[in-house]
């Protein structure tokens, strides 16, 4: 038996799809003589989910409350009062639309840059969908061990917001997580950096953002007709990208010291000359 236990999160991309392409896999390896993919969820998001025809069954958390032990019981009261009409994107076709051509033009003009998958199922997109996010590693942002939130590698994020009412433009940014609380130590080392670049830092959310400002984008018109705004946004993301990679960073790293960074070297994840020169011992 291949089972979803879903509360009320939605599906990802092609999820109920790839129940089914195990369940046929398993059955003509001969793993057994019947396999059944089965939803279990509460009632409420079993009769609003458009995607449960696409299991064999399904199973409501209501049938299992008289069937478990105490523990059981509570855990499984607690998901059927959490539960809510399950959050399916409604798919936009002119927001789809947007996106499929942006993609495109990613992929002739600048096909060094590389589009995260939609994670929505079906492709689908609504009409807040304003952001595009980029594959840091497929897109040649480097990662710097050094650079650390709780000491482990700070990820990095990359995206094209199209329109933010909540930002002071839209733009185009690398984001570093959990670095926004470093941010008064950290420009005046990353500064040089952008200087003369039209690129500027600043917080975003909970992360050290390098931005450039872009022209306004409509998601809801067509990526084409907006081609020339696109491919000036697409060429400041390089120019971030070459920033990032370039930075020299042995000054930096000796500059944020103790808070922003371990204090023991090989946790800091140092190069072994840097390792032998600060722990002589």
């Amino acid at each position: 038996m291949l089972i979803g236990n879903k509360i009320d999160a939605g599906f990802t991309r092609d999820q109920p799809q790839g129940y089914r392409i195990s369940r046929d896999a398993h059955i003509a390896h001969g793993v057994a003589p019947l396999v059944a993919t089965l939803l279990i969820s509460p009632s409420i998001y079993i009769s609003g989910s458009r995607l449960v025809d696409d299991f064999d069954g399904a199973l409501p958390y209501e049938a299992l409350r008289p069937l478990v032990h105490e523990d059981d019981r509570a855990a499984v009261e607690t998901a059927i009062g959490r539960a809510s009409s399950p959050y399916e994107p409604v798919p936009v076709e002119a927001v789809m639309s947007f996106f499929d051509g942006y993609a495109q033009i990613v992929g002739k003009a600048y096909p060094d840059l590389r589009i995260k998958t939609n994670p929505n199922s079906g492709n689908a997109r609504l009409e807040a969908s304003r952001t595009i996010y980029f594959d840091t590693r497929a897109s040649g942002f480097r990662s710097y061990p050094f650079l650390l939130k709780d000491n482990k590698v700070a990820s990095i994020r990359v995206s094209h917001q199209c329109w933010d009412s909540g930002a002071p433009s839209t733009s185009v940014k690398l984001m570093l997580d959990g670095w926004a609380a470093h941010l008064a130590k950290a420009v005046p080392i990353l500064q040089p950096a952008v200087a003369g670049k039209r690129l500027y830092i600043r917080s975003a959310g909970r992360s050290l953002a390098i931005v450039a400002d872009t022209a306004r984008l409509d998601n809801t018109h067509s990526a084409p007709a907006q081609q020339q705004a696109i491919e000036q946004a697409l060429k400041k993301l390089q120019l971030i990208r070459d920033t990032w990679d370039g930075m020299e960073w042995q000054r930096p790293r000796r500059c944020l010291a103790d808070k922003a960074l371990p204090a023991n070297g090989r946790e800091r994840g140092y190069p072994p000359r840097d390792r032998a020169r600060r722990d002589p011992a």
